[in-house]
Order: C-alpha cells, then sequence, then structure tokens
C-alpha cells in the first residue's frame, strides 16, 4: 500500500511538474500581471489616501481661518475674507460632494450668518441638505437655512424648510422637539 501511494504522488508531482513545464510562459505572465496590479492598488491607495490628508488638512485650515476671522478686529476682517472666501471657494469648486464638500460649504454659510448675508447662507445650507441628505449636517443645515430665510423676511420658506426636518430627519435630528418626533405631521407650523 505504501508503494502505491508513492507511486500516486510520483504521478501527482508529475503531473504538477508537466504542468509547470508546459505552462511556463502563462505562469510568469500571471505573475507578473498580479505583481504589477498589486504595485497599481498599492500607488492609487496612496493618492486616494493623500488626497484625503491633504483635504483633511485644509478643512482645518479653513476652520482655523474661519476663527482667526471671526475674532479678528475689523481692519484684519478684510484681508482674512477675502482669504477664506478664497479657499473655500476653490474646495466647493473642485468636489463635487461628500463631506469635505458639505464642511466647505457649511463654514462659508457660517461665515454668510455672521455677516448677516442671509441669501447666501441659505443658499449654501440648502446644498448641503441637497447633495448629501444622509449628512449629519443635512438636518442642521436646514434649521440654520430656515433661520435665514426667515431673517430676509422669507417665513413661508423657512417654514417649509422646518417641515422638511420634521418629515425627512425625524427620529434623527437633534433639532427636533421629542414631540415633533413622535408625531406624524408638525401641528406646530
Amino acid at each position: 500500500m505504501s508503494h502505491h501511494n508513492t507511486e500516486q504522488k510520483k504521478n501527482a508531482s508529475d503531473k504538477v511538474a508537466e504542468f509547470i513545464g508546459n505552462n511556463r510562459t502563462t505562469l510568469w505572465i500571471g505573475l507578473a500581471v498580479l505583481v504589477i496590479a498589486v504595485v497599481a492598488f498599492a500607488i492609487i491607495d496612496n493618492s486616494i489616501q493623500n488626497k484625503r490628508d491633504m483635504n483633511s488638512n485644509m478643512i482645518v485650515e479653513l476652520q482655523d481661518d474661519f476663527q482667526k476671522w471671526f475674532s479678528a478686529s475689523e481692519e484684519e476682517k478684510e484681508s482674512l475674507e477675502k482669504s477664506f472666501l478664497e479657499k473655500t471657494g476653490n474646495i466647493i469648486d473642485k468636489e463635487t460632494s461628500g463631506i469635505y464638500l458639505d464642511k466647505a460649504l457649511f463654514l462659508r454659510a457660517r461665515f454668510y450668518l455672521q455677516k448677516e448675508e442671509w441669501g447666501l447662507a441659505s443658499a449654501d445650507f440648502t446644498k448641503i441638505a441637497e447633495s448629501s441628505p444622509d449628512s449629519y449636517l443635512a438636518s442642521v443645515s436646514l434649521y440654520n437655512g430656515a433661520s435665514a430665510l426667515e431673517n430676509e423676511g422669507k417665513k413661508d420658506e423657512a417654514i417649509t424648510m422646518l417641515t422638511k426636518i420634521s418629515t425627512d430627519y425625524r427620529g434623527v435630528s437633534p433639532l427636533l422637539p421629542e414631540d415633533w418626533k413622535q408625531r406624524r405631521s408638525c401641528h406646530y407650523l
């Protein structure tokens, strides 16, 4: 029986050797393709990570710039304002969706709120809710957008936004009173 197993092993190893011998070129090409794919994946992954790091750094820088502008004297605000709007504009123009776009829009909208430019603030807040309805910023942005519209005198549009919060974000929005979250419709508006 052991002689039979040895013969089977020889046959199996002979078959493997024969397969390798017959398909040597194909195996080398396959190995080369695999190595190239792994290297390409590593390069692409590194590129994506670098972009994420760059965008994260830009958002942190924007937050710092906003805080500097907010705390600056009136003389300093003008130059800081221009730089801040240019940086946020660059991100908003580059990004088509995602958290970096949302955060840049949110910071710029907060800037417009401070400047009492209600229409611009509301527009940026609305863009966030439209482009990223599942984002944690969506309901907060609608609320802030409604507040800006109310300050602009557009009360009906503000009520429409608040109603959207109560219908679309019921149960998840930190801005709705608990009794609104439990109701099917918003009776307070």
